[in-house]
């Protein structure tokens, strides 16, 4: 919890510097252009949903990796995305 007023001020400064970077973030990285019109709402949602898929591709390739497998499964994994994106 924060108690004092200096805890209080670095959580309000943690807040305007995170508002700014997601502000700023769309005009810095390409990636994000399509973003450069929405609230920062929206472009949060959308970056911690990327965040989160690419937090199961990961977690999924490890334990694919460990798996008896896991050639067999990468080359089916493989197959299937780039079936899907041509």
């Amino acid at each position: 919890m924060v108690r004092s007023k200096r805890a209080i001020e670095l959580v309000v400064n943690l807040i305007n510097i995170a508002y700014c970077g997601m502000k700023i973030l769309p005009y810095k990285d390409s990636f994000f252009n399509d973003h450069k019109n929405k609230s920062v709402q929206e472009f949060r949602f959308c970056f911690s949903k990327s965040i989160k898929e690419q937090i199961f591709i990961i977690g999924f390739v490890n334990f694919v990796e460990t798996a008896n497998k896991s050639k067999d499964v990468l080359e089916l994994l493989k197959e299937r995305i780039f079936s899907k994106s041509a």
